[in-house]
């Protein structure tokens, strides 16, 4: 559904231990770290499906299976085709279930898949969209997470539910990603790096980023060209949006309607053609009104976009990206080094429940509002 196509994904796999184990934290210390799995409470016994839906029964031998789920309700038989920036597309149904994530349970819709254009769809059931928005009919796991009920879906969750806290962290490695709830596990921070704050731009989860170099040195290229101060067209800042849904790091190919002076895609090209090979600078000021440079190295995959600048992949396996939503009027965005030691919870052996105990920072900062929004 629209409201999914540029939101985090959670994706659950065919396999037992789930292909993307999340770490997941909660609100109260200690908190679970487990693998993400859809359940159906009491749902053991197979019944077939109903005649009229057999065509869009494609569950057989995965993780998820609705036939098996004596709660599963579906919502519209074609209700999923998704697109997103990296041209992946995923087609589906829409349903509705218990979702268990580690000390949560939530009945929530999802969207189930049937088919896609990339190699993913061997491995997933389906999508369970991360991202936010306030909107009454909002498809995001994260506001069922976070409300008692979803009166828009008819839902009303059990008497005894904890909303989990509105915050949450994410950093994966090529093979596992890892979903932190209610704040951010310290243990997972580079020894010498901090929690940087950033204010977060609209409700996409992007961050004003006012520069990005080709290099840092004093021959460093500038790729954001912006008009300067007094033209009409002048910004001091463009949106990067956080995606873990996009493989790679998406730039302008455009000057997105005049607002940039040259394409920042054309400029690095011209720059790797002629031999010269050095990392992206991102330059971005935090809370504490001072600037922040990120290096995203030479090898990173880099794509071009028509206008969007999406920090994919490559900044999920490097940083510790996290979301603060606590106070909707002041949404701010984290950034800080994951540490080297780190073993993401996919990668660690857990015991037979899939959990471990972690503690929990963050949630409900107190730092000023950082400059004006950018002008995407």
């Amino acid at each position: 559904r629209a409201e999914l196509e540029e939101a985090f994904c959670i994706a659950f796999s065919m396999k037992g231990t789930g292909m993307i184990p999340p770490q997941l934290l909660g609100s109260a210390v200690p908190v679970l770290v487990v693998a993400l799995l859809l359940q159906a409470p009491g749902a053991l016994s197979r019944k077939p499906f109903p005649k009229h839906l057999e065509h869009i029964s494609y569950w057989r031998n995965k993780l998820f299976n609705p036939e098996e789920s004596e709660t599963f309700k579906l919502i519209y038989p074609d209700g999923v085709d998704l697109h997103y920036l990296d041209k992946t597309n995923f087609k589906g149904y829409d349903g509705q279930d218990f979702v268990t994530i580690g000390q949560y349970t939530v009945e929530s819709r999802l969207g189930l898949l049937t088919q896609c254009n990339t190699p993913l769809c061997a491995s997933v059931d389906g999508i369970l969209g991360f991202g936010w928005t306030d909107r009454e009919n909002s498809a995001a796991l994260l506001k069922t997470l976070t409300s008692t009920d979803r009166p828009d879906w008819g839902i009303v969750q059990p008497a005894d539910f904890m909303p989990m806290k509105r915050s949450f962290a994410f950093t994966a490695s090529h093979e596992f990603g890892e979903l932190q709830l209610g704040g951010y596990d310290p243990q997972s921070i580079d020894p010498s790096d901090t929690m940087r704050m950033f204010k977060m731009v609209r409700d996409d989860y992007g961050v004003k980023v006012e520069s990005i170099t080709y290099g840092d040195g004093p021959d460093a290229v500038e790729l954001l060209r912006f008009h300067p101060e007094g033209h009409p067209l002048h910004r001091s800042g463009y949106i990067g949006k956080f995606d873990s849904g996009t493989t790679c790091v998406l730039v302008p190919n455009t000057t997105v309607g005049g607002i940039l002076q040259a394409s920042p895609f054309e400029l690095l090209l011209e720059q790797q053609l002629s031999g010269v090979k050095r990392s992206l600078f991102y330059t971005m000021t935090d809370l504490d009104g001072v600037k922040r440079s990120y290096e995203i190295e030479y090898d990173v995959c880099v794509s071009p976009s028509a206008h969007s600048m999406i920090l994919g992949d490559p900044w999920f396996r490097k940083w510790i990206v996290y979301h603060d939503l606590s106070d909707l009027s002041r949404k701010q965005i984290g950034l800080a080094r994951r540490a080297t030691q780190y073993k993401l919870a996919g990668e660690v052996p857990l015991d037979d429940d899939q959990s471990e105990t972690r503690d929990v920072l963050g949630g409900g900062g107190d730092s000023d509002d950082a400059e004006d929004s950018a002008d995407a």
